[in-house]
């Protein structure tokens, strides 16, 4: 995967990019120097942004069936602030 299009792929997740690179715990610096190069993540790197990605979906999923609509935007406020 490019680190650009990983880098745009953390952004979307509900608790944004920078949060989403702590939680990873990459390198943050080479993440940026692999996108300023048009370079690829390592598979190692990949599979933790899509299993990542993967869990945020499922928890959200979840949340969303809880049948509170709220419910995930009040947990993502309160655990990401």
């Amino acid at each position: 995967m490019l680190a650009s299009e990983a880098k745009r792929i953390l952004a979307e997740f509900p608790i944004g990019q920078s949060a989403s690179l702590k939680a990873l715990n990459p390198p943050i610096a080479t993440v940026n120097r692999k996108a300023k190069l048009g370079e690829t993540l390592s598979p190692k790197e990949s599979e933790r942004l899509v299993g990542f990605g993967r869990l945020l979906g499922q928890l959200e999923a979840m949340v969303h069936d809880s049948g509170d609509p709220t419910a995930f935007a009040q947990m993502q406020s309160s655990a990401y602030a």
